[in-house]
């Protein structure tokens, strides 16, 4: 739902999370203080987090399928258990192979490497796709640290041979199924209603409530996506996410079916995360806009 609270948990949870260092990526001493339960959920968040980033920098994957989720909307139909799938499907582009992801976070570094990267590599290594090649099975694993440990946060990959596959079965093409299970997450996110209703395949249902879009230049680029702002005192923060409007516009009204034409999408150079605002321009067309400023004292009144 567009106008779930939970969209935003992990960003509004998770994002002071993370310690302000310098160099390298640890985790705030106050993540001590979380029962065990909180602390699962954040390593899992994270460690999801740093499996679509390492698989994107390694193997160049742009779209991402939630494995559960597309088994659960019938888009996908498999006889794996359910303890044995993997997490993600995902692929470079419309006519490359396709990867197996799953990721994996602990606190605990030696149990990631132990015990979870192991298991993961059970998992990836029992998918098959009846009529479509699998290049690489892959399962990335995030062993965090806090500032106040000796340790370093330590990322762990793990790549098995395939063994007596269980086959998966797309209701379309792979990359059809694909592409709308990855801009339905990027959908739901920025709150596009309509585009949510679109992917979903949802005509005759009320559509949640929007949050209200806009449309962004970025770099010479337009978007539609939705803006989150925070204003605390002289100093305001916030960003944006949107899909670019030419990816946007082939979303709404190419058929479904043919969701495997959607135009190839450039990525240019980006600015330097130095500079007050920053912008990224992603291969699968999405644009996101993180400024940080200090404000005028007449702005500084409200607080959103």
């Amino acid at each position: 739902m567009t106008d779930d609270p939970e969209r935003l948990f992990a960003l509004l949870r998770y994002a002071t999370k993370i310690a302000p260092i310098l160099q390298g990526i640890r985790l705030s001493a106050d993540v001590a203080v979380l029962d065990t339960h909180k602390k699962k959920v954040l390593s899992d968040e994270i460690g999801c987090g740093f499996s679509f980033l390492i698989c994107s920098r390694i193997l160049g994957t742009r779209f991402y399928l939630d494995l559960c989720d597309s088994i659960r909307k019938g888009w996908i139909t498999t006889a794996t258990p359910k303890s044995m799938q993997p997490d993600y499907i995902a692929f470079t582009s419309t006519s490359g192979p396709l990867v197996v992801l799953e990721a994996k976070g602990s606190q605990n570094p030696c149990y990631c490497r132990s015990k979870q990267i192991p298991r993961g590599c059970q998992q990836v290594r029992a998918i098959q796709s009846k009529g479509r090649q699998v290049a690489h099975r892959i399962v990335i694993g995030a062993g965090l640290q806090r500032v106040d440990q000796r340790g370093q946060c330590r990322i762990y990959i793990g790549d098995p041979d395939e063994t007596e596959p269980y086959d998966m079965h797309f209701e379309a093409s792979p990359e059809t199924v694909i592409l709308r299970s990855h801009y339905l997450r990027v959908a739901s996110f920025t709150g596009d209603g309509q585009l949510v209703t679109r992917l979903s395949d949802r005509e005759g249902r009320p559509l949640a409530p929007e949050s209200p879009l806009r449309h962004k230049t970025c770099d010479g680029r337009t978007a539609i996506g939705s803006t989150f702002e925070i204003q605390n005192g002289n100093y305001r923060s916030g960003f944006f996410v949107g899909i670019d409007s030419q990816i946007h516009d082939f979303l709404m009204s190419a058929p479904l079916e043919s969701l495997s034409q959607i135009p190839e999408y450039v990525v240019e150079a980006k600015h330097e995360a130095t500079d007050p605002i920053y912008a990224e321009r992603r291969g699968d067309g999405t644009i996101i806009e993180v400024w940080s400023e200090l404000i005028p004292t007449a702005e500084a009144s409200s607080v959103r």
